[in-house]
């Protein structure tokens, strides 16, 4: 076993994960600090320490970041013959990702999903990555999605870095104590030491590599400095070898022979503790000593290498790359092999792979293929999410190549007005296939503009082309106009389920308030999603629904889909729509769950409704004028929301402001009428005078209506008649968990002289989002390896959930779980 001198508390935290792995659970902690400090020591010390455990290791290499997947191959690889057990779209992407298997269906998260249902399947596993700031990007995504998913495998991941890696919890190493560093340095004279410790600032890897090199006195950063001890070190052996192994460092001892390594020289640096040789490959001491064997060489002998390795490697992306490391100017050839290199990483989802060898085989084009070699980089790098790259692509692109890429970073900068025009002109040189998402897209932006001209001049165009949409997007025109939208706009909702990205007919739907049709569509784009395995068009569909799923008034239904949305997104703007849904049904439910990324135009209209539910008229009157003013009020939500800016206004004394907004909400219900159009006009109708019906399809309309009806008439004074309809309301408040407005309907059947009713017993109020999710698919007969299929977390996390939710449900089976109303 390593001691670690000063270390620790440090052994205690990691040897806490590995406990929690034992006892059944899981646990992830990322080791931050900087190069030296002893991450690697101390993952070093917790494989020692993980007997009994399945342990799997992989280290991120400089040279290999851009391969796709050559981390996770490296760390899966004892275990992937278990690969058989996973679920079968979920087993050929991971196959496929590795290059074991051809290109399978589903998207990159989907490896990620693969990767925790292994990881689950061989527990108790202790997984220990090293230099994850060098992880090449899809191997990185892939751990993230499985680290962030979980909670009962007994899985512990125990990561190194010199940043943080995405989102997980990380503990900071801090410099050794003057103590714990003296100690380190070892039997040396008092004076030599004081200057080592100083010098070493508590970094471990100083502390043991100075004393080598004490008579260097240059002043170098402290990394350089340990780089050229090692440095010092290394000349005392011949270089080649561990040159060559520093290049390539998935190289085993056979191809580095064939390339001209000598055994002899690795066998000393061996006995001289630079490298350990396990499983027929060379690994490096530490990192550091990696770079050094690879930088202290000159640039001529790492070209060579480089053609060295090249001429032998069996990895057709590894040899393109090295190709292109030896390249010293335009080389075909070698562009070439890094296209077909690109080629096969988007077959494996890697699509930053596949942007960076793209982009390194237009740097190394002679002629014609450079221009579309960038295209096709920027397109990969924005499948990626790397908008940066994306930019940096396109200011080496004529303005008129990537329009739509082009337009889409428009938009994402909040310049809708040239994403729209860039759209168009895009869509004017396409063919009709790719014409019509352009065109939808650019309605959107016509849309949020509050253009009319423009959204007109999209809708033309769609008719222009035949494009079927162009009938709905007439009703979204209509929409905005005020007017009639025509009889065949409805007819068009129908024939868009059918299509191929049906989120559109669903954007459409819900712009006309037609919000039946948006869940049953976005429902129907999850389902197919998650069928297919393209997990990455979840979140999308998730944030399109859970705001449908809203407005329908099945809150419960739209926090478990916009929670499971943000456990999967990462688009910005999908996580703002996402997180102002659920800031939106946390005001109507009396808290304030405001996050920082939320959508404003939602984030607006909750703070408002949270002080509407606490009577704070005048705050929500003016809240609501002031947004409405600015950006918002060129958003659907401006239309939405008139019902409560109406209430807001008439209850803080502005009748006449409160007699236009219903005005304008009239008007669009007319043009769009749905039956949630008549349910919130009632309640608008309500506001300024009684009404006679209140429909019921709709729980947060109709218990507001009555609301509304109950303490008018109690005012009246005519008891009776308040009081029903003010049950009615406490009723569906309860339901919906709207406790501010609960209380304000039970505080008015008290003044009307009714005893309080008590609350019904809600048990599925106690469920978490994605213990309701769980116990619905359970309920209905799926099995906990299925369940954790369609929701993409692993089976025994299933079971840790459904252990969880039964007592909140008060049984003790599924078959008991069949017998509830889990709606």
């Amino acid at each position: 076993m390593i001691v670690l001198w000063g270390r620790e508390a440090d052994q205690a935290l990691v040897a806490r994960v590995l406990s929690r792995a034992r006892a059944g659970s899981s646990a992830v902690l990322v080791l931050r600090g900087d190069p030296g400090i002893g991450k690697t020591a101390l993952l070093r010390q917790a494989r020692d320490a993980a007997a009994g455990m399945t342990v799997l290791r992989c280290a991120g290499v400089e040279t290999e970041a851009e391969v796709p997947f050559a981390a996770l191959h490296q760390l899966l690889h004892p275990v992937l013959g278990r690969v058989d057990a996973l679920p079968p779209l979920q087993a050929d992407a991971l196959r496929a990702a590795l290059g074991l298997g051809p290109a399978a269906g589903g998207d990159e998260l989907l490896i990620g999903v693969a990767v925790l249902s292994l990881l689950a399947e061989v527990g108790p596993v202790a997984c220990f990555v090293d230099d994850a700031h060098w992880l090449d990007r899809a191997s990185a995504q892939a751990l993230l999605f499985a680290a962030r998913r979980l909670e009962a495998e007994a899985v512990a991941l125990l990561v190194a870095t010199r940043d943080a890696f995405g989102d997980l919890p990380h503990h900071m190493l801090r410099p050794l104590s003057p103590d714990a560093a003296a100690h380190l340095v070892g039997p040396v004279p008092a004076a030599v030491r004081d200057r080592i410790v100083a010098e070493a600032a508590g970094n471990p890897l100083a502390l043991l590599e100075l004393p080598r090199s004490v008579a260097d006195d240059r002043p170098l950063p402290l990394p350089e400095r340990i780089q050229q001890a090692f440095a010092a070190r290394l000349d005392t052996l011949p270089a080649e070898a561990l040159l060559l192994a520093a290049t390539d460092d998935e190289a085993d001892l056979a191809t580095l022979v064939r390339a001209g390594a000598e055994m002899d020289t690795l066998a000393q640096a061996e006995r001289a503790h630079l490298i350990e040789v396990v499983d027929g490959r060379v690994i490096f001491m530490h990192p550091l000593l990696r770079a050094a064997a690879y930088r202290h060489a000159t640039f001529d002998r790492r070209l060579a290498a480089h053609r060295a390795l090249a001429g032998v490697v069996d990895d057709p992306d590894r040899r393109a790359w090295h190709l292109a490391a030896a390249a010293t100017g335009p080389d075909e050839d070698a562009a070439a092999a890094l296209e077909e290199a690109a080629e096969r990483a988007r077959g494996r989802k890697g699509y930053a792979a596949t942007a960076a060898a793209l982009r390194r085989a237009a740097d190394l084009s002679p002629g014609a293929h450079r221009v579309p070699r960038l295209v096709s980089a920027a397109e990969a790098a924005d499948a990626a999410g790397q908008p940066d790259q994306v930019r940096s692509l396109l200011e080496r692109l004529p303005l008129d190549h990537a329009l739509a890429l082009r337009a889409k970073l428009a938009f994402d900068d909040g310049d809708a007005a040239t994403a729209h025009d860039l759209l168009l002109s895009a869509a004017a040189g396409a063919p009709r296939s790719v014409a019509g998402p352009m065109l939808f897209d650019a309605a959107r932006n016509a849309w949020l503009l509050g253009d009319a001209a423009r959204l007109a001049e999209v809708s033309r165009l769609l008719h222009a082309r035949g494009l079927r949409s162009a009938a709905g997007l007439d009703a979204a025109l209509a929409a905005v106009n005020g007017t009639a939208p025509p009889p065949e706009g409805v007819a068009a909702m129908a024939e868009l389920v059918a299509e191929a990205d049906g989120l559109d007919a669903a954007f459409v739907a819900g712009l006309i308030g037609a919000f039946e049709a948006s869940r049953d569509i976005a429902a129907s784009v999850a389902a197919r999603a998650r069928a297919e395995g393209a997990v990455g068009r979840l979140p999308r569909a998730h944030a399109t629904l859970a705001a449908a799923e809203l407005h329908l008034g099945r809150f419960r239904d739209a926090v478990a889909t916009a929670a499971e949305g943000l456990q999967l997104a990462a688009d910005p703007t999908v996580r703002a729509q996402l997180e102002g849904v659920l800031a939106w049904i946390a005001a109507a439910r009396g808290e304030e769950r405001i996050a920082g990324g939320a959508d404003q135009a939602w984030s607006v209209w909750a703070l408002a409704l949270l002080d509407l539910g606490r009577g704070r008229f005048a705050e929500a009157s003016d809240r609501l004028e002031s947004a409405l003013a600015g950006p918002a009020g060129r958003r659907i939500q401006a239309v939405y929301l008139t019902p409560d800016r109406a209430e807001a206004a008439l209850r803080a004394g502005h009748r006449a402001r409160a007699e236009a907004a219903c005005a304008r909400f009239e008007t669009w219900a007319a043009a769009c009428p749905s039956p949630w159009a008549t349910a919130a006009l009632t309640r608008c109708r309500a506001l300024l005078s009684p009404v006679d019906t209140v429909p019921a399809d709709f729980p947060w309309e109709a218990a507001r209506t009555h609301l509304i009806l109950g303490e008018r008439l109690r005012r009246e004074r005519r008891k009776t008649e308040a009081r029903t309809h003010l049950r009615t309301a406490a009723d569906l408040f309860d339901r919906l968990g709207a406790d501010p407005w609960s209380e304000r309907a039970r505080a008015e059947l008290r003044a009307a002289g009714e005893a309080i009713p008590a609350r019904t017993g809600d048990s599925l109020a106690a469920l978490s989002p994605q213990e309701l999710q769980i116990v619905r698919l359970a309920a209905a007969g799926r099995t906990n390896r299925e369940i954790a299929a369609t929701l993409f977390i692993s089976p025994k996390t299933v079971s840790y959930h459904l252990y969880r939710a039964f007592p909140k449900l008060n049984v003790t089976s599924r078959t008991q779980l069949g017998r509830l109303d889990l709606s």
